[in-house]
C-alpha cells in the first residue's frame, strides 16, 4: 500500500482491527488462522511504519527523536517517584481528575513507534496482547 491507497481508502491496519504486524517489508494485511485456531487480523511492519509516519504528518510533523521523547515526557501525569534504592514513593497530590487527550495520544504513539523500531531491528513480531 502506498500514500495514496492509505488516503483514499482508510483502510489501515491501525483501524481495522490489527494485532499481529510480522517483520515484513511490503505493506499488506489479511485475516489469517492463529496457532490457537482463533483468526486475527495480520499485518505487517512496512505498512504499520507507513501509517504511523503518516499520522505522525498529520498530526504532529515530529522528528524521530521527539517521537521517541514522548515516551518519557507526555501520558498520565506523574503521581510519584523512584527515590534511592529504587523505592518507590507517592508524591502528595490529589487524584487525577484532568487528562490532557493528546498527551496521552503523543505518549501511546511513542510506545507504538518504540515497538515498531524494535521489532524491525530485531525482525520479531509485534503482537497486541490485551
Amino acid at each position: 500500500m502506498d500514500s495514496e491507497v492509505l488516503d483514499e481508502e482508510r483502510v489501515w491496519s491501525l483501524f481495522r482491527g490489527a494485532t499481529w504486524w510480522l517483520p515484513l517489508s511490503d505493506a499488506f494485511f489479511f485475516q489469517g488462522p492463529l496457532p490457537t485456531d482463533d483468526q486475527a487480523m495480520i499485518a505487517t511492519l512496512g505498512g504499520l511504519r507507513k501509517e504511523l509516519e503518516k499520522l505522525n504528518q498529520l498530526a504532529w510533523q515530529a522528528d524521530e527523536d521527539t517521537i521517541l521523547g514522548w515516551a518519557d515526557t507526555e501520558g498520565y501525569p506523574v503521581d510519584g517517584a523512584i527515590g534511592p534504592g529504587g523505592q518507590y514513593s507517592k508524591a502528595d497530590i490529589p487524584e487525577h481528575t484532568e487528562y490532557n487527550t493528546e498527551s496521552l495520544a503523543k505518549f501511546a504513539f511513542s510506545m507504538f513507534w518504540r515497538a515498531m523500531r524494535f521489532a524491525e531491528e530485531q525482525q520479531v513480531p509485534i503482537l497486541l496482547d490485551f
